[in-house]
């Protein structure tokens, strides 16, 4: 015979019960503060690149003015490619979005897409049509800046020169990257910005450096040549050997022969943000566990409030809701429900002989036992110390709910070993149908629980209809 045991080392555990609050705050707390670390990094790193840049600036900061009056203008290649990314290769109603960004960039010729490295759409398209089909790779006089783009994956500026629409300007490519289906990383094509010259300089007025008392020269190393190639300079010739400044245009280099200024660092600005990161940790930890808190106490209360704590089964409460859900149901289905009063034989005389704690560890083995024998749509209560209610739906025949119940009585008929202790229990079942018997929830249970005591009265271990 097969026996069943129950580890009474193992409580009942109902799987709403949540974590530890603090366990959880600490670990907000970590990735709040990786979080803040990480901010504070990147607006670090934008700090020192914009006080390195200013390290080359002469006087006032022409170096970078000129290095702003280009970046600036790039800044909408970068809108611009985030629009592609988000379009996955296209971008809706591109020339309405290009000419309210060409409105505050006035340096900016125009806006195009290059799909491929070839151009196909440019805003505005009047007096730029020759640039339509152009292709920016195989374009032997155009392809280094571009296959450079494509290549280190960032920004470039080709020019000054002359180009095929007729004017003085430069162009400024940034190559954009997508994602096909499996996550590879391919080339999409190019965003373009071309600038006017001299037009793009004129905020960086440069001129002043003469009125200054400085010479000045503004000039690149032509990739295609490698020669020099003056971009501006001042009426004056520089003389003797020039100091230096590189001004980061994209991805390459011009250079502004003037005199050196520099400097960066910012410790008390640093130690600022380190103080708002902790803060801000500490503030969302805070947060996560009052929140943690506020479920766990609402689960709880739920948990008292529909569920008996010791088998977890819904309680009496919980089961009038169920039952007036399955009348509901019946009544639009055209199907039987089967309320089943079940009741322990023996019960009172097991807790007194072997105690409370026997007692309890016998009702939750039965619960167990009960619940492997039902349905997933079938509802187990408990109502009262050794009595639960049974709830069999869509049944579509009177006699159907035997097949559960009789599962019920040979799995309860089994022993069950409460320490060292055998002990055999059986159960007496009372059942009434619905709606052969239309009454509502209460007189419902009340038939059934009629029924069970029948059911003990013609020998315990029985089932009776009511």
């Amino acid at each position: 015979m097969k026996e069943f045991y129950y580890d009474t080392t193992t409580p009942l555990r109902r799987n709403y019960i949540l974590s530890s609050p603090l366990v959880i705050a600490v670990i907000v707390f970590f990735l709040a503060a990786a979080f803040a670390t990480w901010i504070i990094w990147q607006l670090e790193q934008d700090r020192l690149k914009i006080a390195r840049v200013r390290a080359y600036e002469i006087a006032s900061g022409y170096a970078d003015a000129i290095r702003h009056a280009n970046e600036s203008s790039f800044a909408t290649t970068y809108a611009l490619a985030a629009l592609v990314r988000q379009g996955k290769g296209t971008i809706p109603h591109f020339h309405d979005v290009a000419s309210q960004m060409l409105l505050l960039y006035p340096g900016v010729d125009s806006l195009q897409l290059a799909p491929g490295g070839v151009v196909q759409q440019i805003e505005p398209l009047s007096g730029n049509e020759k640039a339509i089909g152009h292709d920016l790779i195989n374009d032997e006089t155009r392809s280094v800046e571009a296959i450079l783009a494509r290549d280190s994956g960032q920004l470039t500026f080709a020019g000054p020169f002359k180009m095929l629409q007729g004017s003085f300007g430069g162009v400024g490519r940034l190559p954009v990257f997508l994602k096909d289906e499996i996550g590879n990383s391919y080339f999409w094509g190019f965003v373009n910005v071309v600038l006017r010259f001299p037009e793009i300089l004129e905020s960086a007025h440069l001129s002043q450096l003469e009125m200054q008392g400085f010479a000045y020269e503004l000039w690149r190393v032509h990739p295609d040549t490698g020669q020099k190639e003056v971009i501006a300079g001042s009426a004056d010739a520089l003389a003797g050997e020039p100091v230096e400044r590189i001004v980061k245009v994209s991805n390459i280099m011009w250079i502004l022969s003037v005199a050196p200024t520099n400097g960066w660092g910012d410790p008390y600005g640093l130690y600022l943000k380190m103080m708002q990161g902790l803060i801000f940790s500490i503030l969302v930890a805070w947060v996560a566990k009052l929140i943690i808190d506020l479920k766990r106490h609402k689960a709880e209360l739920e948990c008292l409030a529909f569920f008996d704590t010791l088998t977890g089964l819904p309680n009496r409460r919980l089961l009038y809701d169920r039952l007036n859900q399955a009348i509901a149901q019946s009544k639009r289905d055209k199907k039987i429900v089967a309320v089943c009063y079940l009741d322990l034989d023996n019960f009172k005389l097991i807790n007194d002989t072997l105690g409370h704690e026997s007692g309890d560890c016998l009702l939750i083995e039965v619960t167990k036992r009960f619940r492997s024998c039902l349905r997933e749509q079938d509802t187990l209560a408990r109502i009262g110390g050794d009595e639960f209610v049974l709830l069999l739906q869509n049944l579509e025949e009177t006699n159907q709910y035997k097949v559960v119940l009789e599962r019920i009585l040979k799995a309860a008929a089994e022993p069950i070993v409460l320490g060292d202790k055998h002990v055999m229990a059986s159960i007496s079942i009372g059942v009434t149908l619905y709606p052969q018997d239309a009454g509502d929830p209460a007189t419902l249970l009340q038939h059934a629980d009629e029924a069970m005591y029948q059911a003990k009265r013609d020998g315990k271990g029985k089932i009776c209809l009511f």
